[in-house]
């Protein structure tokens, strides 16, 4: 049986950068704990003549759009509508603001 324990969690955690409280921890270590568990479950299945598929309806042909050659957009056009721009570049809010060493 496997298990995720609270060094994984905190692991996971700053993996992810997230901050939980002490609830959220053990809900999602509950949670986490319930997933492998039935994970368990279903590696107990007879799957040996089972042939491996890789879509759950795989005779079924995807349409496909026709590939079509298009003007460029250019460079001045997509920098013109963009919300903010540091001269030919776009300029994106932080999303990491941490430093620190994963």
């Amino acid at each position: 049986m496997s298990s995720f324990n609270k060094e994984d969690l905190k692991l996971l955690e700053k993996l992810s950068r997230l901050k939980l409280d002490h609830e959220q921890e053990e809900s999602l270590l509950e949670n986490i704990q319930k997933i492998l568990d039935y994970m368990e479950l279903l590696n107990e299945a007879d799957t040996e003549n089972v042939t491996p598929l890789s879509h759950v309806i795989q005779d079924m042909k995807a349409p496909l759009a026709n590939d079509e050659i298009m003007d460029k957009l250019g460079t001045q056009k997509f920098l013109n509508s963009a919300p903010d721009k540091v001269g030919q570049f776009l300029k994106v809010p932080v999303v990491i603001e941490d430093k620190e060493e994963i």
